[in-house]
């Protein structure tokens, strides 16, 4: 009889050595002039508009970037293929992925994230605060404990753009800094949540 394993990210291994060895995240270097910025799209209600409005206060913030392409997703519960994360790394100096505001793609788009980090792109990704725990244990069995999210509140698929807007421009530094700075170096802050 052959041995099953099944793989819960919700509920991690507690043998120490059990899963994969630490990574460290991609070093954070000086942007050069003609940057790309790539949104990953995970399909979600509003995750679209969220990471077009994010590009937009990024790119006031860091100039070098002069383009921005999207790659959405067929669905949220999808992770970005090692040939297309290789692709997009190659022409890529940022990326940032979301919109988490569930489990199954808070989980994916944080591991879209932490796939561009391994390969030496600095990456975020953005979800919405009942999955923070989730994302934080789901990091760790990828190999990265202690990786860093943007948070927003939730629901944001319902909000009016306008409010859209203001959360976006409430995270768009610490978004910045996550791409910018030395991982661990940035504290999160929780814009707008009750």
């Amino acid at each position: 009889m052959s041995l099953i394993t099944v793989l819960r990210p919700d509920k991690p291994a507690e043998i120490p050595g059990s899963g994969p060895a630490p990574h460290p995240a991609a070093v954070r270097t000086p942007i050069p002039d003609g940057s790309v910025l790539t949104l990953i799209d995970n399909g979600k209600s509003h995750a679209k508009i969220v990471l077009e409005m994010v590009a937009e206060q990024v790119m006031k913030r860091i100039p070098q970037i002069t383009t921005v392409e999207i790659l959405s997703k067929t669905s949220a519960g999808l992770i970005v293929t090692d040939a297309q994360a290789r692709d997009i790394a190659s022409r890529s100096a940022l990326v940032i992925t979301g919109l988490g505001d569930c489990g199954a793609c808070s989980s994916c788009s944080t591991l879209d994230a932490i796939a561009f980090e391994k390969l030496g792109i600095p990456a975020t990704v953005i979800i919405t605060d009942p999955f923070v725990g989730l994302v934080e244990r789901f990091a760790k069995k990828a190999g990265m404990p202690g990786y860093h999210t943007v948070v927003l509140p939730h629901p944001m698929a319902t909000r009016p753009d306008a409010e859209v807007r203001a959360l976006v421009a409430g995270i768009a530094d610490e978004v910045v800094a996550h791409l910018t700075a030395p991982v661990g170096a940035v504290e999160r802050t929780l814009v707008g949540v009750l």
